[in-house]
């Protein structure tokens, strides 16, 4: 019998024995990649201002910029950028960095497979308006704490906590004509705190421009004028006479400027509201109603009022006729 001694490598040692000969076989991660990403532009005219673009790939915290010139009114850069979705973005600068035309902000994918190359289509840069909505004379000053102002169909809204700050806003725009309103609002902007309907009106707004814009609440002057009018008194001497089928009525005028003429009315039924004989004042101070044969066996009441100028009907005076 032949003593053996067995050497026993541990285990984890044995692992890293066997992993190390394929550690230069692991593929590289895509994430750890770098792609290709070429960006071509041209600008249509000659705008001998431009004198460099500004390439400009973002993605969350992280943004990548690359400054190319302009060579005959074009420019191509390339960048290589980890595997990812980037916001891409081209601004287009004089020689003191002013923007003067940016393209559409997009998203593009870089895969780490194939190189990536994209054409810009380039609008003039945004310009800058400052909006100043002057509340000195406007009624409702102390309630306006809110404020829309619309550009075609953009909307951006503006709110104040107290009355002692001031309302307006600054707002990038590209350049152009736009329909433009404001309104004004209360606590909240529901429809019930509207404090009035804003009134569209056109801007041109230029490349490059700086604007300021002072908007005054649209008021107009309401001037209330008044007189009072007391109720006119009754006709005096109200009689009547009874012939036949006919109730002629008289009485004495209304010595009154005011006086436009004299409404007649008549009772056929006690359950019944009286019924208007004429629609439109007349200036006599007499009346004949004629009867039917069911109207003479009843008892008929009458009365007459006064009617001013601006349609007051004044105090009735009343007359009986009992049919014997």
């Amino acid at each position: 019998m032949f003593n053996r001694k067995i050497s026993l490598i541990p285990l984890s040692l044995a692992l890293i024995l066997v992993l190390l000969p394929l550690v230069g076989c692991i593929p590289k991660s895509p994430l750890s990649q770098k792609n290709p990403v070429t960006v071509l532009g041209s600008l249509e005219g000659n705008n001998s201002n431009v004198k460099n673009a500004e390439v400009i790939l973002t993605k969350g915290k992280l943004s990548v910029v690359e400054t190319v010139p302009l060579t005959n009114n074009k420019f191509e850069a390339s960048l290589k950028v980890p595997v990812g979705q980037w916001d891409l973005s081209v601004i287009l600068v004089d020689k003191l960095g002013m923007p003067l035309f940016q393209s559409k902000p997009q998203t593009i994918n870089v895969t780490g497979r194939d190189p990536i190359s994209i054409e810009l289509i380039l609008r003039p840069a945004d310009s800058i308006i400052f909006i100043e909505i002057n509340l000195d004379d406007y009624i409702f000053r102390e309630k306006a704490m809110r404020a829309r102002i619309h550009f075609n169909d953009d909307v951006h809204e503006i709110i104040r906590d107290s009355i002692d700050e001031p309302l307006g806003k600054e707002i990038s725009l590209s350049p152009g004509s736009y329909e433009f309103k404001i309104e004004l609002y209360s606590e909240s902007f529901r429809a019930g705190d509207k404090l009035g309907i804003g009134m569209w009106e056109v801007i041109d707004l230029a490349e490059n421009e700086t604007k300021t814009i002072t908007w005054y609440p649209e008021v107009d002057e309401v001037i209330i004028s008044g007189k009072i009018e007391t109720l006119l008194p009754a006709p005096k001497h109200l009689q009547y006479s009874l012939e036949d089928a006919q109730v002629t009525l008289t009485w004495d005028p209304i010595l009154l400027d005011e006086t436009l003429g004299y409404l007649i009315l008549v009772q056929k039924d006690p359950l019944e509201r009286f019924e208007l004989l004429n629609s439109t004042p007349i200036k006599d101070h007499s009346f004949t109603h004629d009867l039917d044969e069911k109207e003479i066996v009843h008892n008929l009441i009458y009365v007459v009022a006064g009617v001013t100028r601006n349609g007051l009907v004044g105090y009735y005076s009343k007359i009986s006729i009992i049919d014997p």
